[in-house]
């Protein structure tokens, strides 16, 4: 209803430029508050907050104190924005005191778990999407059969993960990482046109994003030129899904998609008509999960192997997602209004 307030002005003879700006500062209105609503989720839940759900909350951090250590916050959003990140400081400090239950667990606490490592500059830029494939595919049918035709095994991706922290000597500094081979095959590393679809390719990005966060070299790897190698196709992905109107049943594989690649400042994950789809999944209670009206096979909904089902039909993975892509958007938003960009009125 706000941002149909704006429209009025452009009905009434006002340049584009104001139209625009009244109405992305409602859009950073709405996702503020959609990001103080899935924090206190967050809060309120903390002890059932797994690994993957505390990343989430972690790499929202890190976006949050980007913007506030760098000043890159407009002068009417900065009060709000020191507040977020004071919020996230103790949810995430306190959600992270009952993952020293499980011993595998301080690996990740003492590495990914930190946000330092993943604070970064992020410069905004288009991607072309590209696809692979020997046989086209050009029906809704096609398109699902790819993702569920995925050979992703999350056991040996987590195993892969814990084989480059557990050699790290620093973060700060550039050393050589020894990979095993079935690491380097389950990530497709050393493919140029193969990837496996859905949670394989996400998790082959996620790899390369902590190993150059941990400062790791990986053996006749371009880590760079691979990261957007991944995103092109995952924003194929993505585009086909958006194209199909959305997919319930894929809104954990779309958190990850735009969580990850809108990390490395791909525009095209974080279009208006994304950005309207996340806000309109998030629950009630300020979580996101499963979607209970799904008319799609529950094959292609992904429940993590230790995922917890939380109040209201919520998953703690997706529920963390939630707050990455929230504040990734965030960090978009208030980037083209401290530099006049303005796209949403077209």
């Amino acid at each position: 209803m706000l941002r149909l307030f704006c429209w009025l002005f452009l009905l009434n003879g006002f340049p584009s430029t104001v139209v625009c700006r009244c109405y992305e500062n409602h859009l950073v209105e709405e996702v503020f508050d959609s990001l103080e609503k899935v924090l206190n989720y967050v809060d309120v839940n903390k002890e059932f907050m797994n690994v993957d759900a505390v990343f989430g909350l972690v790499l929202g951090e890190a976006h949050v104190v980007y913007l506030n250590r760098f000043n890159q916050i407009p002068e009417e959003y900065k009060e709000k924005t020191f507040k977020i990140m004071k919020k996230f400081e103790r949810i995430v400090e306190e959600t992270k005191t009952f993952l020293l239950i499980n011993k595998r667990n301080l690996i990740f606490l003492n590495t990914v778990l930190e946000f330092e490592p993943w604070i970064k500059n992020v410069t905004y830029k288009n991607l072309l999407a590209k696809f692979y494939s020997s046989t086209p595919i050009d029906t809704y049918q096609k398109y699902l059969n790819l993702l569920l035709g995925s050979s992703f095994n999350e056991k040996i991706s987590d195993d892969c993960i814990l084989e480059l922290l557990q050699q790290e000597k620093s973060f700060r500094s550039k050393h050589l990482c020894i990979l095993s081979e079935e690491c380097y095959k389950i990530f497709r590393l050393g493919s140029q046109t193969k990837f496996d679809p859905g949670y394989g390719i996400t998790h082959s990005l996620l790899f390369l994003q902590i190993a150059r966060s941990r400062m790791c070299e990986l053996n006749g790897i371009n880590v760079k030129r691979n990261i957007k190698k991944f995103c092109s196709y995952i924003l194929w992905e993505m585009q086909e899904n958006v194209g199909y109107g959305f997919l319930g049943s894929l809104d954990d594989l779309l958190l990850e998609q735009i969580t990850l690649c809108g990390y490395e400042g791909y525009k095209n994950f974080i279009t208006s008509e994304i950005i309207d789809y996340i806000l309109s999944i998030q629950k009630p209670s300020g979580c996101f999960g499963v979607d209970s009206g799904n008319k799609i096979t529950k094959k292609t909904t992904r429940l993590k192997r230790e995922s917890n089902l939380l109040p209201d039909n919520c998953i703690d993975h997706t529920t963390g997602l939630g707050v990455s892509t929230l504040t990734s958007i965030l960090r978009y938003l208030l980037y083209k209004l401290l530099n006049n960009e303005c796209d949403y009125y077209d």
